[in-house]
């Protein structure tokens, strides 16, 4: 270990986060009467972080140095601030979920799954703090903007390749390895530059320890989400075993400083929300779902789009035009599809960048020119969902799930946000591979296999989800599985 390393900085920097999104999630959350512990930490560890890169932006912005200490202090007024709201908050009746008591063999077992979570990540944090393994795209892409940010003290610009070598010598600006890597959104590296603030070094493992609270989040929010709409403590745990326990998923967490997992567990959670202001239309869940879409968007370039998913799904859910305006959006859609077609369409944004869109190709500003052409990619597809290991069996278990609902024919409900969530992110996760010219990283194998990672989430907490409701339409007296019992209080 460095000598110069900070312990109470570094520890401090993976607390301090945690707990300023912990104590106003809790805050917002307590306004919708439905929130348990498990959901006010699993967020909370997410505004939490996104909340200390909007600061780290607006020390920036202020023309601040970097220090830590008077940051960590701000972050602790922030803290107390928040306590101090809780405790003047007028809370509403907290309506709870109750299951039925746990026989033996089910508590015997749902330890069992916990224990095997524990032991696992208790392992994979070792790797990560004793042994790291720095993937190179993340190491070509996002940490040198940490690294030089953090000896700069200052988050310095990043142009392209190009407008670094005709800047004059004197000029304080870097570019990246990837050609477009200098437009890539700053929230991983701001998340990286924090931890190197707080241990005062670059080269620790302590500063990736939050990509294993990104998985720990995402775990607590599934399993919190599921007790919430009705699963027991047994079915809600395998569920988070289910998660948690999938290579990509321990891949991710392992090999930090990659991207995909932050846009995985800031998205899932996201639908998630969603699916809670679907059921219950209670606006905390609504803006925590905007907020984190927000946040999705500053993750990844993918993450645009992801997070413009969220906010159309929201749309969609607020929105219910009658028969006359719906027939006429859809005599809209179909003209300008025409118009786009023939003529195409060409203009600019200001302040964002030009959009182009026709049949030969698109240009979406910060993302690029795609050319648009079919390409048959379905061996490669097949082959990452079902006989590679990527996902163990989670694919065949969506399959079945399909054809149940094939002769239940009320198992996928078609006003569930997160089925709108999952289905809009897998048209465009397919358009991409078979559409574009990024076809040759789904034949490599290279991408496509790693981009199924986004709908994860959503796809273990549906398949549960609706696999309770199956159970409930058989008539069982006593719901056990996610869903029953909200499901049986709508029904009431």
């Amino acid at each position: 270990m460095p000598e110069s390393i900070s312990l109470l900085g570094a520890i401090s920097s993976l607390l301090l986060p945690w707990a300023l999104g912990a104590v106003w999630v809790f805050w917002l959350l307590r306004l919708s009467g439905r929130w348990n512990a498990f959901l006010i930490a699993g967020y909370g560890y997410l505004v939490g972080i996104f909340l200390t890169t909007l600061l780290m932006r607006s020390w920036h912005i202020l023309g601040l140095p970097l220090h830590y200490w008077s940051m960590a202090a701000v972050m602790l007024v922030m803290i107390l601030l928040g306590i101090l709201a809780l405790r003047m908050q007028a809370v509403p009746h907290r309506n709870t979920t109750r299951s039925p008591p746990l026989e033996k063999w089910q508590l015997a077992l749902t330890a069992f799954f916990l224990l095997l979570i524990v032991s696992r990540y208790t392992t994979v944090a070792q790797e990560m703090y004793l042994r790291p393994l720095f993937p190179w795209d993340a190491w070509m892409n996002w940490a040198p903007k940490a690294i030089v940010w953090f000896h700069h003290n200052d988050i310095v610009p990043w142009v392209s390749g190009s407008d670094w070598l005709d800047a004059p010598a004197r000029a304080m600006n870097y570019t990246a390895g990837a050609s477009r890597a200098w437009l890539y959104p700053e929230l991983i590296p701001l998340i990286q530059l924090w931890g190197m603030l707080g241990a005062g070094v670059s080269d620790h493992g302590v500063i990736y320890l939050p990509w294993l609270g990104a998985a720990a989040a995402l775990g607590l929010v599934l399993y919190g989400q599921l007790r919430q709409s009705g699963a027991t403590f047994l079915v809600a745990t395998m569920a988070t075993y289910v998660l948690l326990n999938l290579p990509f998923v321990n891949v991710y967490v392992a090999l930090p400083g990659y991207a995909d997992l932050w846009v995985a567990s800031i998205f899932g959670c996201a639908a998630l929300a969603l699916h809670e202001w679907g059921m219950n239309r209670r606006w905390p869940y609504a803006l925590l779902a905007l907020l984190l879409a927000i946040m999705c968007s500053q993750a990844k370039i993918p993450g645009l789009i992801l997070g413009g998913i969220v906010l159309v799904v929201y749309l969609t859910s607020i929105f219910r035009p009658g028969k006359k305006l719906a027939l006429s959006l859809l005599a809209t859609l179909i003209i300008s599809s025409a118009y786009i077609a023939i003529f195409g369409l060409d203009f600019s944004i200001p302040g964002i960048g030009r959009l182009v869109i026709s049949t030969e190709g698109i240009v979406l500003p910060y993302v690029g020119y795609y050319e648009l052409s079919y390409h048959p990619v379905h061996d490669a597809i097949i082959n990452t969902l079902f006989l590679m290991l990527n996902w163990n069996m989670l694919w065949y278990l969506l399959v079945l799930m399909a054809i149940i609902g094939l002769f239940e024919r009320q198992l996928f409900n078609p006003h569930s946000l997160e089925l709108r969530v999952l289905v809009l992110t897998l048209i465009f996760i397919f358009f991409v591979y078979y559409f574009t010219n990024r076809y040759k990283f789904a034949l490599d194998y290279t991408q496509v296999n790693r981009a199924l990672i986004y709908t994860v989430p959503i796809v273990v907490f549906y398949l549960f989800q609706s696999f309770g409701q199956w159970r409930l339409s058989k008539g069982r007296k006593q719901p056990e599985f996610p869903g029953d019992i909200a499901k049986s209080n709508l029904m009431k």
